[in-house]
């Protein structure tokens, strides 16, 4: 997703193909359409400043601004909101399943806005 790697993702693959926590500490299942992704206290971007619940938002609004194949990963049409400083709800408008795997894809990369421009974001 972004061209010089200063973004991270929500959930991982381990090496053994397992989705883990990245930068999330969990993922909720709310109910059908909702899930909650509580993010690590200690989840830092490279300059140090804490990875907020906003910051998420931000990142996945520029995140579908610039890649047309974004609604793929979730819905255009989901709601996604800071519930407070360490939280993300994510609402869909249909169900998705019951596992947060799109929190691992490169979509669905977190980086500082104040530290990436938009000529700095490339789509796969």
């Amino acid at each position: 997703m972004l061209r010089f790697g200063i973004g991270e993702t929500l959930m991982r693959l381990s090496p053994s193909f397992e989705l883990q926590p990245w930068l999330a500490q969990r993922v909720d299942n709310v109910d059908p359409t909702t899930r909650r992704v509580m993010l690590r206290d200690n989840a830092r971007f490279h300059d140090g400043s804490p990875v907020t619940a906003t910051d998420v938002v931000e990142a996945f609004r520029r995140n579908y601004d610039a890649c047309s194949g974004a609604d793929a990963l979730i819905s255009k049409a989901a709601t996604i909101s800071a519930v407070d400083p360490t939280t993300v709800e994510v609402k869909t408008p249909e169900h998705s399943g019951t596992r947060a795997r799109h929190g691992q894809d490169d979509l669905a990369c977190v980086e500082s806005g104040t530290s990436v421009a938009a000529s700095d974001l490339a789509c796969n």
